[in-house]
C-alpha cells in the first residue's frame, strides 16, 4: 500500500551543531478522568468521539494503576474515536516537541498500519504511524526497527526542528522508551495553518483502538537529556490541590498571623 522513502543521514549531521530553542511546557495533559490541561492558558482537549465508544477507564500504566483515555469507534474515517489538540498561538509549526504515553488495544491490529499523530488536520496521508512491521515510522520517510505491539504502553518523544535555511526540510526525530529511535528530513510533520494536532485520527482507514496516559506539547526542541529525564517520569504527578475546606483553613491561618503581627506592632509603637 504504501512505498518507503528512505533519507540519508548525511543531511541530518549537518544540523549536528545547530543551537535548539529551548523547549518550554505548554499544555499537558494527565487524563485523570478530564481532557482540561494542567498548564494554564491551554485548551482542553477536543474529544472526537463519533460512535460514543471513548471513555476514561482505569489500567495499568508501567506498574501503577492509573486513569486513562480509551479510543473506540471503527477504521471507517466517520467513525473514529480519538483526539484533537489546538496548537494556535502556543507551538511553532516547524519547532515543536511531544511526548506521549500510549498504546494499541487490539492485538489483531498489529501488521497493519496504525496512525499516532497527524498534523495536516487529517487533509493527506502522513504523519507519525506504528506500520505493518510493527515499527515506529514517519511516513513518507523513514522506520525504525523497534518492535511496537499491541498491548503495551511506551514512551514516545517527536521533536521537529526547522531546516538550516528558509524553505529547508525539517529535521525530524522520534525516540522510544528514552532511546533514539529514528530521524528523517521532512515537511510532513511541520503543523498545518489550521494549528490542529489529531491523535489516533487518519484521514483514511489506518486506526486501531488505542489507549494514552500522558499528552504533553512543548515549543521547541527536547534535548537528549530531557528526553531521556521523560522516560525515567512519564507520568507526572502534580502536586496535590487543597481542598476548599483546607484553602478555608489556611486563609484563616494568614489572617490569625496577620492580626498578631498588627497587634505587636501596635504593642511597640505604644511603648515608643
Amino acid at each position: 500500500m504504501r512505498m518507503f522513502q528512505w533519507g540519508g543521514f548525511a543531511a541530518l549531521l549537518a544540523f549536528a551543531g545547530a543551537a535548539d530553542a529551548a523547549a518550554v511546557l505548554k499544555a499537558q495533559y494527565l487524563f485523570q478522568n478530564s481532557l482540561a490541561s494542567s498548564v494554564a492558558g491551554a485548551p482542553d482537549l477536543v474529544n472526537v468521539d463519533p460512535m460514543g465508544a471513548n471513555a476514561f477507564v482505569t489500567d495499568t500504566v508501567h506498574g501503577e494503576t492509573r486513569s486513562v483515555f480509551r479510543t473506540g469507534g471503527t477504521a471507517s474515517k466517520s467513525q473514529q474515536g480519538g483526539l484533537s489538540f489546538n496548537s494556535g498561538g502556543l507551538l511553532s509549526p516547524t519547532e515543536y516537541s511531544v511526548a506521549m504515553t500510549l498504546k494499541f488495544n487490539d492485538a489483531s491490529s498489529n501488521g497493519r498500519w496504525r496512525r499516532i499523530l497527524d498534523t495536516s488536520n487529517r487533509g493527506f496521508d502522513g504523519g507519525l504511524y506504528v506500520n505493518p512491521q510493527n515499527d515506529l515510522e514517519v511516513y513518507p520517510g523513514r522506520g525504525a526497527d523497534t518492535d511496537f505491539l499491541a498491548g503495551d504502553y511506551r514512551n514516545i518523544v517527536l521533536t521537529v526542528k526547522p531546516g538550516a535555511t528558509p524553505g529547508a526540510l525539517s529535521q525530524v526525530s522520534a525516540y522510544i522508551d528514552g532511546g533514539a529511535s529514528l530521524g528523517l528530513m521532512t515537511s510532513v510533520m511541520d503543523i498545518s495553518m489550521s494549528g490542529i494536532l489529531n491523535l489516533f485520527l487518519d484521514d483514511g482507514s489506518e486506526w486501531a483502538p488505542a489507549s494514552i496516559a500522558a499528552l504533553s506539547f512543548y515549543d521547541g526542541v527536547l534535548s537528549a537529556a530531557e528526553i531521556a529525564e521523560i522516560n525515567g517520569d512519564p507520568i507526572p504527578h502534580p502536586s496535590a490541590v487543597p481542598e476548599p475546606a483546607s484553602w478555608a483553613m489556611m486563609i484563616l491561618g494568614f489572617g490569625a498571623v496577620g492580626v498578631a503581627s498588627r497587634r505587636r506592632q501596635g504593642a511597640r509603637r505604644s511603648l515608643a
